[in-house]
């Protein structure tokens, strides 16, 4: 929860869509519900675009792999 929207009662959800390539990095990164709060829509970029992932394999191979998730904030 970013520190700003934490206090200022701000909570919802962004959904994420992006690709996850071979060498486990982020790219191509979507926001499918513009609509939501900017400041968590840019919690969500930072976190993925500093989030190392270990990538998918396929027959050991590692492959690149689009994710549509859902990131969920609220207060606690």
């Amino acid at each position: 929860m970013p520190e700003q929207a934490r206090l200022m009662g701000i909570t919802g959800a962004v959904v994420a869509r992006y690709v996850v390539h071979a060498d486990g990095r982020v790219g191509e990164v979507q926001i499918l519900n513009p609509s939501a709060p900017p400041v968590l829509i840019g919690a969500v970029r930072t976190f993925l675009e500093g989030c190392p992932f270990i990538p998918s394999l396929v027959n050991g191979n590692p492959v690149a792999v689009r994710v549509e998730q859902p990131f969920v904030f609220r207060q606690q």
